[in-house]
Order: C-alpha cells, then sequence, then structure tokens
C-alpha cells in the first residue's frame, strides 16, 4: 500500500510505502512559522507547581492560520536537578505521550522533595551486599536505580489537571517510602542469590583449573545468569518477577552441583534447551520493528517459559509456577510466528 502526505491545497507532500513517511521529520510544510509563532505563545518554563490550568490532549490550529495542524501539549523535564519543568508543544502525539509522563514525574519530584530525601536514605544497601552490587556497577548506581524505579512506577502518570495531580499526590504520599522499602528487599534477596552464586562458581572454576569442560560449563552459565539477571534488572522486572528469579538462579546452582557428577547427562539436557533458545534469538534478531504489541509480550512471555523448562528439567524440586514441557513450548512457537 502507498501512503501518501496531501497539503490542504491537494498538493502531494511525500509518498512512500514506508509507513515512516508519516514521521513529522518528513512533512515539509510552507507554514511552520505559523506554528512556530503559535509554539512561543504557548509554551513556558520554570514551572514548579501546577499552577496553568488543565492541559488538553490536543490543539487544534486556530482558525486563522492557513494550514491546519494539530499539537501535542506535554510537560517537560528539565535538566537542572528537576528544580522545575517546562510546558511544550509537540507535533506527534506518541512523543508527546512520552515526554509528558516524564515531566509529571519531574513535577512530583518537586513536590515530593522532602520524601524523596528520605526515600533516598533509606534505599542504600547493607554492607554484607555492598559487593555483590560490584557486578551492577556499585552500590551508587543501584540505589539510584531503585529510587527511579519507584519515581517511575508512581510518578509517571498521565495527569493533565491540577485536581488529578494533587489527588494522585495524596494517594501516593502514604505509599511511597513503603514501596521503596518492598522493592529494596525484594533486589537484596535477588541480589544475595547472585553473589552466593558467583561465588559458587569461582570456587568450582578454581578447583577445576584443569578441566575444559567444567571451565566451559561454568563460563556458559555466567553467561545465562549475566542474561537473566542483567545490569538494569531493577529497571526491567516488577517485584513478582523478582521473585521467580530467586527461583531460576537458585536452578542454576543446583544444576551446577548435579553437573558435577555426570556432565554429559547436563549437556544432553542442554541441547534441548538450546535447541528452543536459538529459535527464540532467531525471532527477535528478525523482528519487523512494526509488529504487534501482542507478539512482542507473547515473545517475553516464551522466553519466561524457557526458564521454567529449564526448572523442570534440572531442578525439579524448586517446581515451576506455570504448566511447561517441550510439546508446550512447541505450542506457543508455532502461535508466535503466525502472529503479525
Amino acid at each position: 500500500m502507498r501512503i501518501s502526505v496531501i497539503a490542504p491545497d491537494g498538493k502531494v507532500l511525500c509518498s512512500s510505502r514506508d509507513t515512516s513517511v508519516l514521521s513529522e521529520q518528513k512533512i515539509k510544510t510552507a507554514h511552520t512559522d505559523e506554528f512556530e509563532s503559535f509554539r512561543l505563545k504557548w509554551e513556558k518554563s520554570g514551572i514548579t507547581c501546577w499552577d496553568f490550568g488543565d492541559l488538553p490532549e490536543f490543539i487544534n490550529s486556530p482558525e486563522t492560520v492557513k494550514t491546519k495542524w494539530v499539537a501535542y501539549p506535554a510537560l517537560v523535564a528539565t535538566d537542572d536537578d528537576i528544580k522545575s519543568v517546562s510546558l511544550k508543544l509537540f507535533r506527534r502525539p506518541d512523543r508527546a505521550l512520552a515526554v509528558h509522563q516524564q515531566g509529571v514525574a519531574g513535577l512530583f519530584k518537586i513536590h515530593f522533595a522532602k520524601d524523596l530525601k528520605i526515600l533516598r536514605k533509606g534505599l542504600k544497601l547493607p554492607k554484607a551486599l555492598r559487593a555483590a552490587a560490584d557486578f551492577f556497577k556499585g552500590p551508587a548506581t543501584i540505589e539510584q536505580r531503585l529510587l527511579d524505579r519507584i519515581i517511575s512506577d508512581l510518578f509517571c502518570k498521565n495527569i493533565r489537571s491540577a485536581d488529578s495531580f494533587y489527588a494522585h499526590a495524596e494517594e501516593v504520599s502514604p505509599i511511597l517510602i513503603s514501596r521503596g522499602q518492598d522493592l529494596l528487599d525484594h533486589c537484596l534477596a535477588v541480589l544475595k542469590a547472585y553473589h552466593n552464586l558467583r561465588k559458587e562458581f569461582d570456587t568450582l572454576k578454581r578447583a577445576n583449573l584443569d578441566n575444559h569442560a567444567v571451565q566451559n560449563f561454568c563460563k556458559d552459565l555466567i553467561a545465562d545468569l549475566v542474561r537473566l539477571v542483567p545490569e538494569s534488572f531493577i529497571n526491567l522486572y516488577d517485584t513478582d518477577r523478582l521473585i521467580h528469579l530467586i527461583r531460576y538462579i537458585k536452578c542454576m546452582g543446583i544444576r551446577a552441583q548435579r553437573a558435577l557428577v555426570d556432565l554429559e547427562k547436563d549437556q544432553a539436557k542442554a541441547m534441548d534447551v538450546k535447541s528452543v533458545s536459538d529459535r527464540l534469538d532467531k525471532i527477535v534478531k528478525t523482528l519487523s520493528p512494526n509488529a504487534s504489541n501482542d507478539k512482542r509480550e507473547a515473545l517475553e512471555e516464551f522466553f519466561w517459559m524457557i526458564e521454567e523448562y529449564k526448572v523442570s528439567i534440572f531442578a525439579q524440586e524448586l517446581k515451576t509456577a506455570i504448566p511447561v514441557s517441550e510439546k508446550r513450548l512447541e505450542k506457543k512457537l508455532a502461535q508466535i510466528i503466525r502472529m503479525i
């Protein structure tokens, strides 16, 4: 299908079979100055509280201008240590929404400045686990990620009125500190399990310096662990997923212990997992930018199904969170392949 962008006078501005022709970078009009003039009158900076009225989802161009357009107002977080936010107009609704949620969070950070100082102090890692944080760029990075996650979860909202803003502030105020503590507790459990397993692998490698099979086994398992728990795991996973991460990490530890007894048996099972994982990787690498959200969600679900499958074959005593088998994996994979 060919897509054309047509001006009000009927002139074709640009045309292509690529949907990117619709992006604002590809649309040039002769009346940009009219929009810029309107933008300058509408936008403002130095905002520290919601004192600018309600924000509409969009604004139509004034009847007096020659070219008709639609603008999308959004709050924008600034780079001045969140002492203020700005109000700007955007031409793309998706861009405006993403920016606006961050801007709303910025305004909440001003509103809750004192509470966030208390929260930050409460997110300090205990000395016993500060060494574990070195696998994730150190304690300071972990602590900042924890704070950022709470701010993202509680403050990044598409709020467009003062009433909604202050109502949400009242709702969040009683739970802000407790949510931070809850997230910290879950992350500390992951850090502890992660650190213990890495120490276990180090011990295993030192005890088998001349055993190339064991060395390669440890190398592969560490790579799997890093993939499962990346540096950004705090930002990626919700608390429910963090609970499952601990079980998956324990599975790796149990697998390592059993592999020392019968490495050949372990590798036979590993080949079954690799066959499925490789097919997932192939789909992800060739995934179209226009792939549906349903397909992306299905791929994520399939990734976690593989982790549960590992539990079922390497550490059955930990039990799986969902029914999983090779047959179920094949069925899910076939569904994903058919999705757009």
